[in-house]
């Protein structure tokens, strides 16, 4: 029989645990985001941007160190120029049903994230998306005139690029995310990282 020495010391051991363990995501789902975090302008209980005054607040309070967006299988079905601008797409949520109407975008999240003080993490569509779309979605973050995107997002109203330091490759990706493989993936990221590390180091 073989023998194990285990070692106990009871002083206590200080260690730093990082906020961004302590974050959250916003999810398409329920009313996560419609009902909740968005009301849409005008709405009782709405402020002047169109969240959710309330939930807002507590959110504020609570101190998120992160929030990630788009969650859940949405994520891998998402496409983001269909929500931003003044001309967004309906679509069909195919995971759990109803439509989408873009209201929420990618500038109403980011400018919550600067509303409420957290920091925004964005996760990219690999599911039914590309490595051009990814690339396009953060020309459109953190780009400068006169990139096409960039100029998009000035047209839109947001002259200065978002800060956006945290970005997801896929989602779910074992199951709703596209059913992939582990190498699948892991090849997936290997190929999207090459040009997002060039594009954006």
């Amino acid at each position: 029989m073989s023998k194990v020495r285990v070692m106990i010391r009871p002083e206590p051991q200080e260690a730093e645990v990082s906020g961004l363990l302590f974050g959250h995501f916003a999810e398409h789902l329920g009313r996560c985001i419609y009902g909740g975090i968005w009301l849409g302008k005008g709405e009782e209980g709405a402020d002047e941007r169109g969240y959710h005054s309330g939930v807002k607040r507590l959110l504020a309070e609570l101190g998120l160190e992160v929030l990630r967006w788009p969650g859940g299988c949405f994520g891998d079905q998402y496409h983001w120029e269909e929500g931003v601008g003044e001309d967004r797409r309906v679509r069909k949520n195919i995971w759990w049903g109803g439509y989408e109407v873009h209201e929420f975008g990618t500038d109403e999240f980011l400018r919550y994230c600067e509303e409420i003080g957290t920091e925004p993490y964005i996760s990219l569509n690999v599911g039914t998306g590309s490595v051009q779309e990814a690339l396009d979605w953060m020309e459109y973050v953190l780009g400068e005139p006169p990139l096409f995107h960039a100029e998009q997002r000035v047209r839109n109203g947001r002259e200065r690029p978002y800060k956006v330091t945290y970005w997801g490759i896929g989602n779910e990706v074992y199951g709703c995310g596209g059913n992939m493989r582990p190498e699948y993936y892991a090849d997936l990221v290997r190929q999207y990282s090459v040009f997002i590390k060039t594009a954006f180091p």
